[in-house]
């Protein structure tokens, strides 16, 4: 009973997610929490144990956690301790809703919906099942039915039915909520875009991309080839339309750009090889693009950097910083990319 409750009601919060891009799955904001939460030696050694599936392995963990708890909450359901599953259902949709408000995502107040949601829907379909359980209990200790067989034989049938039919409308349920959530116009909006020219567009690289050696690696690396790292759960979905790029804190000018002012901006090439932090000797985690992009030196001396300021710190939409120091600003190529190869 507990394992299908909890279905149902993370299935129903699947679906309420989808309704806003703001919002995700309960189980993304608690595994989002946990990634911030946890020591970094511990995220260390998840990365040695898993290596890039460490994601997966939290959600799986996070996942066989969720299933034990709502095995217990069933037991419970079904005890004369029942009451105290319907706090359990409730500390399941808090959990998600206080997860929802406690990552580095920024998200509204109003991302606590699916969690509540979902955690309600859990706790209706907990007492509907614990009622029809109860009923066939009290059937089969009926007087006269006892040995009743074909009766009692029916009325697991049927109780076997309701809750193989619950799991299977969650399952569906869940399944369009995960693909409604992923449904966007920014493929479309991608597909569309197209980029201006460099003014200095680079020469070509010539023979220098094809080295006919054994296991060599060509000069760029193909876009599908490039080594990706992600840092959040799932993949932003960032709409064109309502992105900008400020750059404010210790300046003269704060700026703020829309992605058109950034292309109607001089525009530039640069050959650069990044490597992962956390790649090692030998290792495939590293790359060479051609980037086409806005030098980040001159969008910062047209914002004016307060000579007191000692650190460029960048922030992604999902709350992920990496910074440098502005030292680093020394002339060589750094760029906001707009394009690669």
């Amino acid at each position: 009973m507990g394992f299908v409750a909890a279905l149902a009601g993370l299935a129903t919060a699947e679906l309420v997610s989808a309704v806003s891009t703001r919002w995700q799955s309960p189980v993304l904001d608690v595994a989002d929490r946990v990634v911030d939460g946890v020591p970094n030696s511990v995220k260390t050694l998840a990365i040695d144990w898993f290596g890039t599936n460490d994601k997966i392995a939290l959600l799986a963990g996070i996942a066989s956690i969720l299933a034990i708890y709502a095995a217990l909450i069933g037991v419970l359901a079904s005890s004369r301790w029942w009451r105290l599953s319907i706090v359990g259902v409730a500390l399941f949709g808090l959990a998600g809703a206080y997860a929802s408000q406690s990552s580095r995502r920024s998200a509204p107040l109003s991302a606590v919906v699916p969690s509540l949601i979902g955690g309600a829907v859990a706790g209706v379909v907990l007492l509907t099942l614990r009622r029809l359980f109860n009923e066939i209990c009290s059937n089969d200790a009926a007087e006269g039915r006892i040995s009743d067989e074909v009766t009692k034989f029916n009325d697991r049938r049927r109780f076997l039915a309701v809750i193989g039919g619950t799991a299977a409308g969650a399952f569906i349920v869940g399944t369009l909520g995960r693909t409604l959530s992923t449904r966007s116009n920014v493929t479309a909006q991608r597909n569309a875009l197209g980029l201006p020219l460099p003014s200095e567009p680079l020469p070509d690289v010539g023979g220098l991309g094809d080295i006919a050696a054994d296991g060599a690696k060509p000069f760029f690396t193909p876009n599908t080839d490039f080594y990706r790292i992600d840092t959040a759960i799932t993949v932003p979905r960032v709409d064109v339309d309502g992105w900008r790029l400020d750059i404010d804190g210790m300046v003269d000018s704060p700026i703020s750009l829309t992605y058109d002012d950034l292309l109607a901006r001089d525009i530039v090439e640069a050959d650069i090889t990044l490597t992962c932090v956390s790649n090692e000797i030998g290792g495939n985690l590293l790359g060479t693009a051609r980037w086409t992009g806005v030098r980040l030196d001159d969008l910062l001396a047209e914002a004016g950097v307060d000579p007191g300021a000692d650190q460029v710190v960048g922030r992604s939409v999902d709350g992920y910083t990496c910074g440098f120091p502005v030292s680093a600003l020394d002339g060589r190529d750094a760029l906001v990319a707009i394009g690669m190869n």
